[in-house]
């Protein structure tokens, strides 16, 4: 394969002779690098984007919560089950692409697999049961209650409470039959609680997740650290073409051209330190009650 380096400015100032010949072992290296190091940031975005669904969820859920204190407009149940509904479904949708895509690329690499989470972890046992339903038998969300609890003030009875019912759980189908499902279902109707509130075991799904994508981070920082580097030191090789911090390599049996700009090895390089903060914070505070 012959493989040709040129500067992104060869057609417009520099003319041909400004390029050379590279090893077709480096295009191979720098397309393998690009898509791992790319590939780390899809799954750092998808992790992000979950965590922003989960707090659109939380924010929709003390909103109706404070407008209810305020009004006592339980009147508006249909509409926020329905609100409800939308952000939870949101979550849980976010939350399948994170693991089912992570799971595409890092399968080998430690990425956190959604089977192994749900051992002796009933909040996340229960989610994954309701996000599994949810895409094929119910609503998430069927209905809204309202507490009874003579120890609460008037405003709190007012206040909707959000819950996944186990009767209906019960009387859900299982699909073809599936094993697995039928035992996470046997746990579930196993509890002694009728209802389950959903915050409370959603807050405990999320972080769950939070805590072994830093764990899957770790192992792969240095990965990425030692990769950008290299891409550095190999874009640095090619200084005669290097003029604006971007070559192109052209695979000339291919016709495809691959791009390596400092610009984006910074960028990558940079995602690491920018979500690791993102990771610490996201969820310090637990949701109110």
């Amino acid at each position: 394969m012959a493989v040709t380096v040129k500067s992104v400015q060869v057609d417009l100032f520099w003319g041909p002779n400004c390029q050379m010949d590279a090893d077709e072992a480096i295009y191979g290296e720098i397309k393998e690098t690009l898509e791992k190091l790319r590939q780390l940031s899809e799954v750092d975005e998808l992790f992000t984007t979950l965590i922003q669904c989960y707090w659109e969820f939380e924010s929709e859920r003390n909103k109706l919560r404070n407008f209810l204190h305020m009004f006592g407009a339980k009147e508006k149940q249909i509409e926020t089950f329905r609100d409800m509904n939308i952000k939870l479904m949101s979550a849980l949708t976010w939350s399948r692409c994170f693991f089912d895509i992570g799971s595409t690329y890092f399968r080998d690499q430690g990425f956190p697999k959604r089977h192994a989470l749900k051992n002796n972890n009933f909040s996340f046992l229960l989610i994954e049961h309701i996000r599994n339903k949810s895409q094929h038998n119910m609503l998430p969300i069927h209905s809204v209650n309202y507490s009874s609890d003579p120890r609460k003030s008037p405003q709190e009875q007012n206040a909707p409470e959000y819950s996944f019912s186990k009767e209906r759980i019960a009387h859900l189908p299982i699909q073809n039959n599936n094993s697995y499902e039928k035992t996470d279902r046997d746990q579930i109707l196993a509890r002694a609680e009728a209802e389950f509130d959903i915050s409370s075991h959603l807050y405990a799904y999320i972080q769950t997740i939070r805590i072994e994508f830093i764990k899957f981070r770790k192992e792969m920082a240095e990965y990425r650290t030692t990769s950008c580097k290299r891409l550095r030191d190999i874009l640095g090789s090619f200084y005669e073409l290097n003029h604006d911090g971007v070559i192109i390599l052209e695979d000339e049996e291919s016709g495809s051209d691959l791009l390596l700009s400092k610009y984006e090895i910074e960028e990558l390089e940079k995602a690491q330190k920018d979500l690791s903060m993102y990771l610490e914070y996201a969820m310090k505070f637990s949701p109110s009650a």
